[in-house]
C-alpha cells in the first residue's frame, strides 16, 4: 500500500489515509474466510465493516472541518491556515502518517496474515 512518493502535506496525507480506509472495506468480503451466515459469522462481518465506515465518516468530517482535504495552495487547506504554526503542522502531518501506518498494519493482518 506504501507508494513510492511520500506524501509532504495534510492534504496529500489526508489523500493517502482514505485510500488506505478504501483498500480495506473494498474486500471485506475476505475479512473473514469461509463465512458461514448461520453460524453469526456474517453479522460479525458486517458489525466489523460498519466500524470501518464509522471511522472513515469521522475522518472525513473531521477533515471537512479542519480544511485538510482541500490542496496545499487553497487558501481553505488546514496546510495553509498553519503556514504560520509550522511546529503544529509538523504535529498534523505525524498523526496522519501514524494514522496511515496503523492502516497499512490493519490492512496486512486482515488480508495478509
Amino acid at each position: 500500500m506504501a507508494t513510492e512518493n511520500t506524501p509532504q502535506s495534510i492534504a496529500d496525507w489526508y489523500q493517502s489515509c482514505i485510500a488506505a480506509f478504501e483498500i480495506i472495506t473494498t474486500g471485506v468480503d475476505s475479512l473473514i474466510p469461509g463465512l458461514d451466515p448461520r453460524a453469526g459469522s456474517y453479522e460479525t462481518k458486517e458489525l466489523a465493516l460498519q466500524l470501518v465506515q464509522d471511522q472513515i465518516g469521522r475522518f472525513r468530517v473531521w477533515a471537512g472541518n479542519m480544511g485538510a482535504h482541500h490542496p496545499a495552495g487553497s487558501r481553505m487547506s488546514l496546510d495553509y491556515k498553519l503556514k504560520e504554526a509550522s511546529h503544529i503542522h509538523a504535529m498534523v502531518v505525524e498523526l496522519l502518517e501514524e494514522l496511515n501506518t496503523s492502516l497499512e498494519s490493519a490492512y496486512g493482518i486482515l488480508y495478509l496474515g
